[in-house]
């Protein structure tokens, strides 16, 4: 019994924990939101073989992309962005994200309509990276996707 009560308390938290809030935007009556698991052997170039992260992000009120990114096992990153590219393919900065310079970074990123509307419309058409001094291209990836 405990077993259970533990394992839906898990459940009911974790909207909460991924930053699925009951105030974003709602699309067919689901929140919208994207997400992303990063790594370093998701780099078309040399990423950090070890490198582990995690991306999801959601529209707010103001028509910004708000996001938690969080990274293991990566030295010191210096940049994050959305590009625009698909798996195996490198492509120019869609989003610049705050660099997860402690391992994990929250904030909202301003978006111009015409790219924000590209992303929803084929979020795997897009990743994520974040960037270090000894991986400037790119330390680990993800491609997007909606949930």
């Amino acid at each position: 019994m405990k077993k259970i009560i533990a394992l839906a308390a898990i459940v009911a938290a974790t909207p909460a924990i991924a930053g699925h809030h009951e105030e974003n935007p709602k699309a067919d009556g689901h929140s919208k939101m994207l997400m992303a698991g990063l790594l370093g052997t998701n780099e078309v170039s040399d990423g950090d073989e070890d490198g582990r992260g995690q991306f999801m992000a959601w529209p707010d009120e103001d028509g910004k992309l708000c996001y938690r990114l969080m990274v293991t096992k990566v030295d010191a990153p210096t940049a994050a962005h959305i590009h625009s590219g698909a798996a195996g393919v490198n492509g120019g900065v869609a989003v610049a994200l705050s660099a997860p310079t402690d391992g994990k970074v929250e904030g909202c990123a301003d978006v111009d309509a015409d790219t924000m509307a590209a992303i929803w419309a084929d979020p795997g058409s897009f990743y994520v990276n974040v960037h270090n001094a000894e991986h400037p291209a790119g330390a680990v990836r993800g491609q997007l996707m909606s949930h």
